[in-house]
């Protein structure tokens, strides 16, 4: 997804937040926050996980009624390491 940024370390997002609050002297890093925002990554790769199981069934579903050039480009686009 575009603008998302990686979302495939664990805990991403939340070390990006860490290492822009502790570079500056004058901000505290709050413990209530922090633990909010991972929950709030929890709950978007829950999502993101959900919402992948869907497409694969879909996915599945349509590919049998595609033609088989089509399958082939398909299958070809998928295996494609993926790219920010």
């Amino acid at each position: 997804m575009y603008a998302v940024g990686r979302v495939d370390r664990q805990n991403g997002c939340i070390d990006r937040y860490l290492q822009q609050t502790q570079a500056s002297s004058s901000k505290e890093v709050d413990s209530e926050e922090i633990v909010e925002l991972r929950h709030r990554l929890s709950t978007s790769e829950e999502h993101i996980q959900h919402m992948n199981s869907r497409f694969q069934s879909f996915h599945d579903l349509m590919i049998q009624y595609l033609p088989f050039e089509v399958v082939v480009v398909t299958q070809h686009i998928f295996q494609q390491p993926n790219t920010q």
